[in-house]
């Protein structure tokens, strides 16, 4: 039987109708799965955010307390370091007048130089200890600070070894190797002082010509104000390992500020406690049994531990 085009078309749709129905169901389906894949994504992925932040700000706070916690620490550490060092100092000068000027020429100093304050205080009272005189000590500080930077040694095993030759009046020949040895061309200095080759120097050490006055003086005219290492410390200063020393300097100074201010509060409640432990060392077994019994010790402590955090957190 013969079949026209328009007669199979007919068939055809008819046949194919249910089929293309189902793909246009199935690919609704899709787009719907796919449009709730993507929301629940989005729910999701706030959801993570909104917990993320929330970790972060906590963390953040966290952080910070701690920071905070160790830098009141810091800060109390480096006040009651700084009352121990201007009371060491004031022992040698004899006056707490002199030993607070001379720790505050001290902090100014260690701004324009590449050392620690810590160390240049250690330096100052070594110098102090082997009877250098109190307006000779910057001078000299100035002297061993420049000669350090030059030669990476210690500022402070510097200033021993000059403390050594000042104790003894003369330099001798254990001294001059331990220049010498950290790279001081302390030879070469005194050669140029005296005016002969670098040969005849150890001679004239050991036979005790060379004072502590021709040794300062030589180390003087290379290492001081106007001699040829004169401006290292301030050079040095402005490098970064020099601005990292007086970044922390400047934390330092900045804890000692808060720390100033923190020691009152501290060492008041400090005598309190000790007042209190004083007073019950000092009660009879009979009263301790009185106070043990009715409760008192007790509440008393504990309003101490009560009032006491509450004390700290209103500083």
């Amino acid at each position: 039987m013969a079949l026209s085009i328009g007669s199979i078309a007919t068939t055809f749709v008819a046949k194919t109708a249910p089929f293309e129905s189902g793909v246009k169901r199935a690919s609704a389906s899709v787009k719907r799965m796919g449009s709730d894949v993507q929301s629940a994504g989005m729910k999701a992925s706030a959801a993570f955010k909104r917990f993320g932040d929330s970790v972060i700000v906590r963390a953040a706070k966290i952080a910070a307390a701690v920071a905070a916690i160790g830098f009141a620490k810091m800060a109390i550490s480096a006040a009651a370091q700084m009352q121990q060092d201007i009371i060491t100092i004031k022992a040698f000068l004899g006056s707490l007048e002199k030993a607070n000027a001379l720790m505050a020429k001290l902090r100014e100093f260690a701004k324009t130089t590449p050392f620690q304050l810590k160390d240049l205080v250690k330096a100052t009272k070594q110098l102090l200890a082997f009877g250098f005189a109190e307006d000779k000590v910057m001078d000299s500080l100035f002297i061993i600070g420049n000669l350090a930077a030059m030669s990476g040694a210690n500022v402070s095993e510097l200033a021993q070894i000059f403390g050594k030759i000042k104790s003894q009046g003369k330099l001798m020949g254990e001294t001059l190797n331990q220049l010498a040895e950290r790279g001081i061309p302390v030879i070469t200095a005194l050669a140029e002082h005296f005016g002969v080759v670098d040969s005849a120097i150890r001679d004239m050490v050991s036979k005790g010509q060379v004072s502590f006055n021709d040794m300062i003086a030589a180390m003087d005219n290379m290492a001081g104000a106007g001699g040829k290492f004169g401006k290292l410390m301030s050079e040095q200063s402005k490098t970064l390992a020099g601005r990292w020393s007086t970044l922390k300097d400047n934390v330092v100074e900045l804890a000692l500020t808060f720390g100033d201010l923190l020691i009152p509060v501290i060492d008041k409640l400090l005598r309190l406690g000790l007042t209190l432990v004083k007073w019950l060392g000092n009660l009879d077994k009979a009263t301790i049994k009185q106070i043990l019994t009715i409760g008192v010790m007790v509440k008393t402590l504990g309003y101490m531990i009560t009032i006491i955090p509450k004390v700290m957190a209103g500083i």
